[in-house]
């Protein structure tokens, strides 16, 4: 499912997402959108949906499966993190498909520009570099560990952090803006390793919110991104109300 994707074409790729994945076109993929990663809030598996050409031949999920297409609204169960995952979702959503070991991200179709929302576990290990996959260092594997690293990251203006309540546990959530600038030498800061699309990251411009939280001897990672052409107050508000459905068992 992994794409080797050049970051630089991000302009044409994010052209093919939104052409399939996303219902309200616009102008988004006018010349005037500014090369950038083609993924969203994430993962190189990402990189590979807004890659592919059959995307929009892509058959519905059928509930509770999550897999890589259109998810009618209804409830939903994923176990790709471990211990089960159970959500509902509304209209226009669709799946990035559910990877085992890793988690699964969520794509808003009513966004004229990408939206996502991502579940992953949280390593307790991020890139020492951010402007490249390369060596890791530890940073503590708590959710109040993630959320301190995630604010002391030149390239993200974050707001300060926040207890929150997530699916009954408390969770610590962070939201911040990607500025990278001309510090690396593409656009796009790497944060921590995954078992199978090898790296998460941010893009030049997207606006996410972090929302960490231990569930036993793990730690979530919920991600909540969108380009900067998306409507990130009703994406927003859309990815909350699927969140506060979320419970994952022990």
């Amino acid at each position: 499912m992994l794409a080797d994707v050049d970051r630089r074409s991000g302009l044409r790729v994010t052209c093919v997402l939104l052409l399939t994945v996303v219902s309200a076109l616009g102008s988004a993929c006018s010349a005037d959108v500014p090369s950038s990663d083609p993924s969203v809030g994430g993962t190189r598996t990402n990189d590979a949906t807004a890659a592919s050409p059959d995307a929009s031949e892509t058959a519905e999920c059928a509930p509770p499966q999550v897999c890589g297409g259109p998810m009618p609204p209804g409830s939903y169960v994923s176990t790709s993190i471990g211990p089960t995952v159970e959500f509902e979702v509304g209209e226009d959503w669709s799946g990035g498909g559910d990877l085992a070991g890793e988690g699964f991200f969520l794509l808003d179709r009513s966004q004229r520009a990408p939206a996502a929302m991502t579940v992953t576990v949280f390593p307790g290990e991020v890139f020492s570099d951010p402007c490249s996959v390369g060596p890791t260092e530890p940073v503590g594997a708590g959710a109040a560990d993630a959320a301190e690293w995630v604010t002391s990251l030149d390239f993200l203006d974050a707001d300060a952090s926040a207890s929150v309540m997530v699916g009954g546990r408390e969770a610590v959530q962070v939201d911040v803006t990607v500025t990278i600038g001309d510090a690396c030498a593409d656009p796009v800061v790497y944060l921590w390793p995954l078992p199978v699309s090898q790296e998460f990251h941010l893009n030049e411009g997207e606006q996410a919110r972090f929302i960490f939280v231990d569930a036993g001897t793990r730690t979530l990672a919920y991600s909540i991104a969108a380009f900067p052409d998306a409507d990130w107050s009703g994406f927003l508000n859309r990815a909350t109300a699927v969140l506060e459905t979320m419970t994952v068992a022990d």
